[in-house]
């Protein structure tokens, strides 16, 4: 289950950032996004977003039809010149 749920929120994260950025997963459940001459205040935008798209993906078990709980991602910006 964790694959499949990792795997549609990798999905949602590269839809947000596919024209501005290269997702990745640089842990076992942590997302990178690096974001290429981007001010803070975009980055910020783009990371709300993402956050926002996340939120709204709905989990359904198949082996029991039992709704899963909502993924909420937590976010936070670095600058490196």
């Amino acid at each position: 289950i964790g694959e499949v749920i990792l795997n549609k929120v990798a999905k949602n994260v590269q839809k947000y950032v596919m024209l501005c950025g290269l997702p990745g997963l640089t842990a076992n459940d942590q997302f990178t996004v690096l974001l290429d001459d981007i001010d803070p205040e975009t980055a910020i935008l783009i990371a709300e977003k993402v956050s926002k798209g996340v939120e709204k993906l709905r989990f359904v078990s198949s082996k029991i039809g039992a709704k899963l709980t909502s993924i909420i991602l937590s976010h936070g910006i670095a600058q490196h010149q």
